[in-house]
This record gives structure tokens, C-alpha cells and sequence, in this order.
């Protein structure tokens, strides 16, 4: 779950389209969909919040916390009205109760297609290594297993 804010007064979140493409390795990738053709049509107002910043904040959330996911989603709104967060670095929102979260700093934008590739340069990093994500997988929400 990717979030930003503009002026300290807009969020914006938006679920991962492929979460297999992220890499907490020096580099975070983050895919918006746009809508429209490149360079027409409307485009995403999560990706304009966090174009315009210049950063954002990266929340991997945890089992319980599938209601969230589903309600940051949606579009339109303050997606963030029934969310419990605080401000993170660089302001961006920092959900109360996730298992981890990256504050990242844009480094680069690439349009593909009617997305544009977001890949942002890893700034902060706080995790907790007793939770358990949550995964979305198949279409389906999960949960890590101990083999």
C-alpha cells in the first residue's frame, strides 16, 4: 500500500497492481494506473499527489488489517477518514499497526502502457518482525503459514 500527502493536507493511497514487482533492495518500484493512454485521458490523482511531493511512504499491512486495504482501494474521497495513521518521513501517511513501512523519495518515472512505474530511492525503514503481513495472492486475501 503505497500513500502521500500534498501541503500536509492531501492523502492519496493506492494498492499495488503486481506487489511481485516491488524489491525492498536499494530500490522500490510502484505501478499507477492511469486510465488513459499516456500523455491523454485522466489520470490517477494518487500518482499526481505523489509526483508533486516527490515522495512516499510504502505500508505493508498486517493480517488483521484486510479492512484497510479494502477501504484505501476505493477511489475518490479521503480514503484515510476511518484509517488510523500519523505523519511518517517526509510527512507521508504511516498506518498505525503495519508491519512495516518505507519512506521512499521518487528517483524516477516511467510511463508503460496506461501505467506509469514509480521508482523511488528507500529513505526509511521501520519493521516489526513478529507480525505477519498480509498477502494478496491469486485474487485472494492471505496470510503467511510456518511450514
Amino acid at each position: 500500500m503505497r500513500s502521500a500527502e500534498r501541503a500536509g493536507q492531501e492523502r492519496a493511497a493506492v494498492e499495488p497492481a503486481d506487489p511481485a514487482r516491488h524489491c525492498l533492495a536499494g530500490w522500490l518500484p510502484a505501478r499507477h494506473r492511469l486510465g488513459g493512454q499516456p500523455g491523454g485521458g485522466r489520470t490517477s490523482s494518487t500518482f499526481l499527489v505523489i509526483a508533486e511531493r516527490g515522495t512516499f511512504c510504502v505500508n505493508v499491512l498486517a493480517t488483521d488489517q484486510e479492512w484497510i486495504c479494502r477501504a484505501l482501494s476505493v477511489s475518490g474521497g479521503d480514503k484515510f477518514t476511518q484509517v488510523p495513521w500519523r505523519p511518517g518521513p517526509h510527512e507521508a501517511p504511516v498506518i498505525d499497526g503495519a508491519v512495516a513501512w518505507i519512506g521512499c523519495t521518487i528517483e524516477a518515472v516511467h510511463a508503460v502502457g496506461d501505467h506509469r512505474i514509480v521508482i523511488g530511492r528507500v529513505d526509511d525503514l521501520v519493521a516489526d518482525s513478529t507480525a505477519s503481513p498480509l498477502l494478496f495472492f491469486q485474487s485472494r486475501y492471505n496470510q503467511l503459514v510456518s511450514a
